[in-house]
């Protein structure tokens, strides 16, 4: 599933929650300046002028920005790769990368989200998101700075894994059943002897 399937199933699943999309640059300068307002305890003292011009760029970077009246939720979409299975890696990381320079504000109402396609996932292919999901099973990340993870399947189904449930998830999610020997277990297997 491309990335751009992916915004689309994220965006159709929040326009029907009831929240407003803001998708390119006119909306993103305007969600900005709605977050930030013309809050300058946000910024605790330092000037706007050597703030300001660097924020909404790095911004306009997200995918998705969902608002309602209760809350925001800040997405960036990745999507499948077929060429190597590394870009999976620098794809989510690349993901955080980029909520982290568009965490402008923090609290209960803002939500900060990676979206992925989850189907190959599941299906444990060699091309998917589960190597690198399987290296944050014991991270605070996700918790500590409220990441939630939008898993997206080829059926169109989208499910909201939230920051405190996250370790548990891929705990679970990484444990093979047993008797069964994947890729993954070889080459652990072969790392520890």
């Amino acid at each position: 599933m491309k990335e751009a399937k992916v915004v689309e199933i994220v965006d159709k699943y929040f326009r029907q929650q009831g929240f407003t999309i803001r998708k390119n640059d006119v909306a993103f300068k305007t969600a900005y300046e709605e977050l930030i307002g013309k809050d300058e305890e946000l910024f605790k003292g330092k000037t706007k002028v050597r703030i300001y011009p660097f924020i909404p760029h790095r911004l306009t970077r997200v995918d998705i920005i969902a608002s309602d009246d209760n809350d925001t939720w800040i997405i960036e979409a990745k999507g499948d790769y077929n060429k190597n299975p590394r870009t999976y890696t620098n794809s989510f990381e690349t993901a955080i990368a980029q909520l982290l320079k568009s965490m402008v504000k923090v609290g209960e109402r803002f939500h900060y989200a990676i979206a992925i396609p989850f189907s190959r996932t599941e299906r444990h292919e060699r091309f998917s998101y589960e190597l690198i999901l399987c290296k944050y099973t014991k991270s605070k990340f996700f918790e500590i700075l409220n990441v939630h993870l939008i898993l997206v399947r080829d059926d169109e189904t989208v499910e909201i894994i939230s920051p405190k449930d996250m370790n548990s998830f891929l705990e679970s999610y990484s444990k093979e059943p047993k008797g069964i020997e994947t890729r993954f277990s070889r080459r652990f297997k072969h790392k520890s002897a």
